[in-house]
């Protein structure tokens, strides 16, 4: 990965928040694991949580300072593109299935097939 993917300008979201934090490899580790999909951060995380399997028990502390005990929409740090490219090349169908098959939320299957851009501005147009 190059040095710039953990710069904080670099990250939407709640994975920009890690990295300005001090956390930038482990704002990554949940982009790879968890991007593009909706999970509970706990508010009082331990080590049995899920959220510890993925990042570090300090990184998910820090999380739970803002976005603890709720569900939270996970960004992607990179590679949007493909998922966009690959919701165009899929047949209409369902929009939960279709998030299931590439990986990513019914909210942005939504916002691709209406050809919307992000309206907050925190994903940018990669494709």
């Amino acid at each position: 990965m190059n040095s710039h993917a953990t710069n904080p300008d670099h990250l939407p979201g709640l994975l920009g928040e890690l990295a300005r934090r001090g956390h930038g490899g482990e704002a990554l580790k949940l982009a790879a694991a968890w991007g593009g999909t909706k999970r509970y951060i706990p508010a009082n995380p331990n080590p049995d949580n899920e959220i510890c399997k993925v990042i570090s028990l300090e990184a998910a502390l820090v999380l739970a300072e803002q976005y603890g005990g709720k569900d939270n929409d996970i960004p992607r740090a990179a590679g949007l593109g493909s998922v966009k490219a690959a919701l165009r090349r899929l047949d209409p169908g369902g929009t939960t299935d279709a998030a299931r098959a590439v990986g990513c939320t019914a909210r942005y299957v939504r916002m691709v097939r209406n050809g919307s851009k992000d309206k907050d501005g925190r994903q940018g147009e990669l494709l």
